[in-house]
Order: structure tokens, then sequence, then C-alpha cells
């Protein structure tokens, strides 16, 4: 009896630190950035990587989402992990 199991995508989240000096970016960093499919961090990250971003690539922040004592970096990590689960490669700047 043959079996088959389900396929599931895996997508795959990348951190990428750049500070406030996006001039100082590594090979790894611009590989990364320009691979992905979102990018998830601050306004004026987003801001600073946006050249080096895929046309239609998403880049979006989550602090209007967060309230009361949600922690944004938890939050940005639970948007990162669901859109890595739907197969996209995902990077978070900080």
């Amino acid at each position: 009896m043959l079996m088959l199991k389900e396929m599931t995508k895996t997508g795959v989240i990348s951190v990428v630190g750049i500070s406030y000096h996006n001039d100082l970016l590594t090979n790894s960093a611009l590989k990364a950035l320009g691979r992905a499919d979102v990018v998830i961090g601050h306004e004026s990250f987003i801001g600073q990587v946006r050249p080096f971003l895929k046309t239609d690539a998403s880049a979006y922040d989550i602090l209007d989402e967060v309230s009361g004592d949600a922690d944004f970096r938890d939050l940005r990590i639970q948007h990162a992990i669901r859109h890595a689960k739907d197969g996209k490669s995902v990077v978070l700047i900080s």
C-alpha cells in the first residue's frame, strides 16, 4: 500500500541587525534581504533596507497591534513564524 504524506511548505526566517547604518550590511544580510518575501521591523529600518528588497516584497511593522503588556518583539516573531509556515522567506530586522 502506498501512503502519501501531505506536503507542507517551509519557509526561512533570517535575523538581520542593521542598527542605524545600512552601509555596514554583510553579504549574507544583503542576500537574505534580496530573497525576502516579507520583512518585519521598525519603520525606520525598513526604510533603510527597502532598496535591497524585491519589488514584490512585503515590509511592515506591528507596533500598531501592540497593546497593554504585549511585547512587540514577541509579536514580530509570531508574525515571522506565521509567514514562514506559509513557505515565505522572512527577514526580521533590528
